[in-house]
This record gives structure tokens, sequence and C-alpha cells, in this order.
């Protein structure tokens, strides 16, 4: 059972990562090129791996957030995106709280 609850939860967690890499890929051409290097280049820097950077990539992440819901109002993504984090957070808290009750 622990193993169904681990692949539910990391299937949940990627599937929200899936999602955010579609807002942002949305957003992209729309993005500064600052922004839009930071997003791109996350994990990597111009000089070598994950230095610190002027640019925050969590706030570049934050802008096309903004974006996307002022260019696209109507889109059903970032609530999709909600809801699989919730969901996520949700089934990695329950499962000790279940294995808990399950025992009496």
């Amino acid at each position: 059972m622990e193993a169904v609850c681990t692949v539910v939860s990391v299937s949940l967690l990627i599937l929200a990562v899936l999602t955010m890499v579609f807002i942002v890929r949305d957003v992209s051409p729309l993005l500064n090129l600052q922004d839009r290097s930071s997003v791109r280049s996350y994990w990597m820097n111009e000089d070598g791996w994950n230095r610190w950077r002027i640019t925050d990539p969590a706030l570049s992440l934050r802008n096309a957030w903004n974006l996307h819901s002022d260019s696209f109002p109507k889109s059903r993504k970032r609530t999709v995106f909600a809801s699989l984090l919730i969901a996520f957070a949700l089934s990695v808290m329950t499962y000790p709280v279940w294995l808990v009750f399950a025992a009496r």
C-alpha cells in the first residue's frame, strides 16, 4: 500500500510541475529577456552550475504567473496547477495519518 501512495504522490507532483511548465511555455514569448533567460537557465548559469545569480528564478516564475493571469484570464491551467499541488500535499500528509488509524 505504501508503494501505491508513493506512486500517486509522485505522479501528482510531476503533473503539477508539468502544468507549471506549460504555463511558462505559454507566456515565454511575452516575458522580458531577463525573466526568460532566468527561467530557461534555472539550473545552469553562464559560468557553471548553480551559482548565485542577479535574477531570482522564483521572481521570474512569479512574473510568468502574473503575466499568464493577465494575458489569459479564462485559462484553467492555473486552477489545475493549484489543484494538483494541493492534492499532492494532501496525499503526502494523509498517508501517515491513515497508517495510524488503520493500525487500530
